[in-house]
């Protein structure tokens, strides 16, 4: 097809992949060898939540939990707050919805074009991004779009000493403040069952517990001192992007070339292929989530054909593939 990128073309990244769950971080980007999860919880599976700590924690009681957010954008300048109400309620995406919020301008009054969507779990927030975007579902002619709010309740915690085990970590974090609610530490590719790799992800209730936490921590630096690896160094902590539920969706970007290698450019080049809902550089390598399975698919696809048509030219060798 005329679209495709070849192997010339100097504007395209190298090389997509689908990524596993456990590779969102490129600083582990093969899978983990075997290991007893519980000693990491690389999946996040465990909630730490205590019911006489966290649940009664004021940020807790009070704002929405982080996964239960939905953004709606593309509304059409002309609605009202009722149109996007009778638009979602039509598509079924109105189902398990507490609350509904179109932003406005605070100088004209005006809203600027997207709404903020809280509903009562994480389960039904996904079913109606999905009976959004599956349905085409418009709003006075003009089709919107929607995805999981792109809050900051995920922290990378780095720089972590190889033998201090989860617990140590944790109980480190909470000093921080309640709604710690996953702590994944990621295990050590040459020997999991003893060490761990340097860095673990935090997840928080929503991003007003993990602003309160990254604030707490870089005020007080002395409360992770016993975890750094290199005391002249000690942690460091940054926001990461959220992970993945499944892997279906997003693409691991890597060998971008200088002119690709920004969030910008990545989601020009991929946008072809599909609506996208967040892309994230970590390092050397880059992770792009669509909105559909179906567009990750597409790239897939274009990139095993591409990958086919360079394996039939002997004279290109298989690091000059340029698969997307």
């Amino acid at each position: 097809p005329s679209h495709r990128r070849r192997a010339d073309d100097t504007h395209a990244p190298r090389r997509a992949s689908k990524t596993r769950e456990m590779d969102i971080d490129a600083e582990h980007g093969a899978a983990a060898p075997s290991y007893d999860d519980a000693h990491y919880d690389w999946h996040a599976k465990a909630s730490l939540l205590r019911p006489d700590v966290d649940v009664t924690d004021e940020l807790v009681a009070t704002k929405a939990r982080a996964d239960t957010e939905v953004f709606i954008g593309s509304i059409s300048l002309d609605a009202k707050e009722s149109d996007v109400h009778a638009a979602l309620r039509k598509c079924g995406a109105e189902e398990g919805a507490k609350d509904l919020k179109l932003m406005t301008d605070l100088a004209t009054g005006a809203h600027r074009g997207y709404a903020f969507a809280t509903y009562e779990s994480a389960e039904a927030a996904s079913k109606a991004i999905e009976a959004i975007t599956s349905s085409a579902c418009e709003v006075k002619n003009q089709k919107i779009r929607a995805s999981v709010k792109p809050n900051k309740y995920r922290l990378r915690v780095a720089g972590v000493r190889r033998d201090a085990t989860r617990e140590e970590i944790i109980e480190a974090l909470r000093a921080g403040g309640a709604g710690l609610e996953y702590f994944s530490l990621c295990p050590s590719s040459k020997n999991p069952e003893h060490h761990n790799g340097g860095h673990g992800f935090a997840v928080y209730y929503n991003e007003a517990c993990a602003e309160r936490a990254m604030k707490c921590m870089q005020q007080n630096k002395e409360l992770l001192t016993p975890l750094a690896a290199a005391a002249e160094k000690g942690v460091t902590l940054e926001w990461a992007a959220a992970k993945p539920k499944t892997d279906t969706r997003t693409l691991c970007v890597r060998n971008m070339n200088e002119e690709n290698n920004t969030e910008d450019a990545l989601r020009e080049v991929f946008a072809r292929f599909g609506d996208i809902e967040e892309v994230r550089l970590r390092g050397a390598a880059a992770y792009v989530a669509f909105v559909k399975a179906e567009s990750a698919k597409k790239a897939i696809e274009e990139c095993e054909a591409d990958a086919a048509d360079a394996g039939a030219d002997e004279n290109k060798s298989r690091n000059s593939r340029n698969f997307i």
